[in-house]
């Protein structure tokens, strides 16, 4: 059976499986799957024990969700307005710390384990692509950068999309003021969060305030009717 080199385990072990999934939490374009798969195939080739792979991945995510957490609780909206520029989904709650770090880790122990439990199920698979890689002068190293590159390709892509889709459907602040001052008065909903429509200081006026925890928009929160 094709066996993936050894020697990177030895040479990064853990410390591989730390540093990437880390510089993914925090925001780098690179993925974390690859080297957690190429972790479990690893495991299950008898290099490095599983609990060692998998406390790495879920010591990573703990320091940069709690770094991201922290960052929120200090300068929440204005951080979330800055950050929301540069990702596709930015979702954000108030939760308890203790009950943040708790489900933090119970998501993170299942995601790192099932990324290295299929790398681990998938061992033949995966060695015999690296005996192809191998065969045609490439590395392991390559192997994962070419991941890192589609990964990165992927985003763009989509990230393209996305914004060719905003400019078909959004309008422009002119053009929904000139639909409020006309004789059919548009509807306006207000996702954000209760709390926040209470703090800021601009709000749309006759806008209908949607409140997550609720079937049905709250007629009382209609600001200007």
């Amino acid at each position: 059976m094709p066996h993936v080199p050894t020697a990177f385990a030895s040479s990064w072990g853990a410390w591989a499986v730390f540093v990437s999934v880390l510089a993914t939490q925090l925001g780098v374009p690179v993925p974390a799957a690859p080297m957690l798969i190429l972790a479990g195939t690893l495991v299950a080739q008898g290099a490095p024990p599983f609990w060692q792979m998998l406390v790495a991945a879920v010591l990573a995510v703990l320091i940069a969700d709690s770094l991201w957490f922290t960052a929120g609780r200090f300068y929440g909206r204005r951080f979330l307005t800055s950050l929301v520029r540069f990702s596709l989904s930015i979702d954000s709650t108030q939760i308890e710390v203790r009950m943040f770090v708790l489900w933090d880790l119970i998501g993170v122990t299942a995601w790192a384990s099932f990324w290295m439990l299929g790398g681990a199920a998938l061992q033949n698979q995966i060695g015999h692509m690296f005996a192809y890689v191998r065969g045609n002068g490439a590395t392991v190293i390559d192997v994962l950068v070419l991941a890192a590159l589609g990964f990165v390709l992927y985003r763009w892509i989509r990230r393209v999309q996305f914004q060719q889709w905003l400019e078909k459907y959004r309008i422009t602040p002119d053009q929904l003021d000139a639909m409020i001052h006309s004789d059919t008065l548009p509807v306006i909903y207000d996702a954000c969060p209760a709390e926040v429509r209470r703090k800021e200081p601009y709000r749309i006026a006759g806008a209908i305030g949607l409140d997550p925890g609720f079937a049905r928009p709250h007629r009382s929160d209609v600001v200007g009717a």
